[in-house]
């Protein structure tokens, strides 16, 4: 098996104010030489988008522009006068766009307050819109 470092992404984790852009060293495996990674600001880890702050804007953006291509892809299959049934419309939104907005939901959630007066906050307040 051979180390790909092209294929690799260094993000350091870190809550201050800037982030470490300094490339890292790493020794390929059976001694044949180094090969230097520079850190990104945003990596995508199993579908999610993680940013050096974990503030999650990398996702909520990522999430936003996947949904305008989709919301864009709906609005020219279902027509007015033609396409698919109103019915039949709702069902693909159902099953594209809300599963992509709600995928990684578990990870970013902020919870709200009680009442129904209570609106969202963090990256749930953002998606909203869409």
């Amino acid at each position: 098996m051979a180390f790909a470092a092209q294929k690799c992404e260094l993000i350091h984790f870190n809550k201050g104010r800037r982030q470490w852009e300094a490339p890292v060293a790493l020794a390929l495996p059976g001694g044949t030489g180094t090969t230097s990674i520079t850190p990104v600001g945003s990596a995508r880890f199993l579908g999610v988008w993680l940013d050096w702050k974990l503030s999650w804007k990398a996702h909520g953006q990522a999430v936003e522009k996947k949904l305008h291509t989709q919301d864009f892809a709906l609005s020219r299959i279902a027509a007015k006068t033609w396409g698919p049934a109103l019915a039949k419309a709702r069902e693909v939104y159902t099953k594209c766009i809300r599963s992509a907005i709600a995928y990684g939901a578990s990870s970013f959630h902020t919870p709200t307050g009680v009442g129904a007066t209570s609106k969202p906050t963090g990256l749930a307040e953002g998606l909203i819109k869409a």
